[in-house]
């Protein structure tokens, strides 16, 4: 399996670009995981640029109208997963309806509502957080 990371814009502020790389850097023992930015200069063809990057794999939406779940329930979605996936991020405006309808699942990271660049870091701790679940290790108390 392969996750694909789809984000809209750049990260800009130094704690998620540093925070990002870490979890990164740590996955690569675990998991292979790409990362594609999509630039956020034009909303309006947001939607189908992460849909023609996402190719054929099936799509993980994050969004705060989506599903809750601890990281456990995470965990467990993960190895559920069969061949790659693609998790996608919105930009500032969230994600268009057209991605949101593509997705297998649409997922919320909380009922707070975060920054782009603070959603990317933390979806990367909990897919790094779910790997280790899955593996056994002592990260996940």
């Amino acid at each position: 399996m392969r996750i694909r990371l789809i984000c809209v814009g750049k990260l800009k502020e130094p704690y998620a670009s540093q925070g990002s790389v870490m979890y990164l850097e740590r996955m690569k023992r675990l998991q292979r995981i790409e990362v594609i930015e999509i630039p956020d200069s034009d909303p309006s063809h947001e939607g189908e640029r992460i849909l023609a990057k996402s190719g054929n794999m099936p799509i993980y939406a994050f969004s705060e109208e989506g599903a809750v779940m601890t990281s456990k329930q995470f965990a467990d979605t993960i190895r559920a997963m069969t061949g790659d996936v693609a998790f996608v991020i919105g930009g500032p405006d969230g994600l268009s309806f057209e991605v949101k309808k593509a997705a297998k699942r649409v997922i919320s990271l909380s009922e707070m509502t975060f920054t782009h660049e603070m959603a990317r870091l933390i979806l990367l701790e909990q897919i790094y957080r779910g790997l280790t679940i899955l593996k056994g290790m002592p990260y996940h108390r």
